[in-house]
């Protein structure tokens, strides 16, 4: 979920999260999981009813949190509120600095404040950093694909060393499992 005047931040998210998603074949998603409002959307579709029928299949709800997205109904009240009210997992990804930690989940059953959520990006020392305050943006996209792929795929190995025939017999010893779907609308 992002703010549309985030658009050019989510677009760098979700060009990095395909990104990868072709890198780490252990993940078991494909693009076609990811729901992105920009490649989703089309004209003359019920945009509300696309979007619900996303969040009923998400598993995952990235929320690209800025001063626009937290003043945005349709983000929190609507989509934050959803995500919460049927129990995915929210995944806070700052983009900016605002004050955000204590808005509290809407239609959260716990009613935790947003900054209980275990927010991205988190910089080398693991304290969390705006993607605005990274000198390198990329370096900053590059740590939330990191700490993504772990919640998605805890026993992975390291983004750069995941040899694809250990990723796959390691998946494969473990069972079936079923593929999480993100959605970073």
């Amino acid at each position: 979920s992002y703010s549309h005047l985030d658009a050019e931040a989510a677009r760098t998210f979700y060009r990095h999260l395909c990104l990868l998603v072709r890198g780490a074949p252990a993940l078991r998603l494909a693009e076609s999981s990811i729901f992105f409002d920009r490649q989703q959307l089309r004209a003359g579709e019920d945009w509300g009813e696309a979007i619900d029928a996303a969040l009923e299949r998400a598993e995952v709800f990235v929320f690209l949190v800025s001063v626009n997205s937290l003043n945005s109904k349709f983000c929190c009240e609507r989509e934050l509120a959803v995500a919460a009210a049927r129990g995915i997992i929210i995944v806070p990804v700052v983009l900016s600095e605002c004050t955000w930690e204590d808005i509290v989940v809407p239609r959260d059953p716990l009613a935790r404040p947003l900054g209980r959520l275990g927010a991205l990006p988190k910089d080398d020392g693991f304290n969390l950093r705006e993607v605005s305050r990274w000198p390198q943006p990329d370096a900053a996209w590059t740590s939330v694909m990191r700490a993504l792929k772990e919640r998605l795929h805890p026993q992975a190995a390291p983004i750069d060393q995941l040899p694809v025939m250990a990723g796959a017999a390691a998946t494969a010893a473990a069972g079936p499992r079923h593929v999480p779907r993100l959605l970073p609308y």
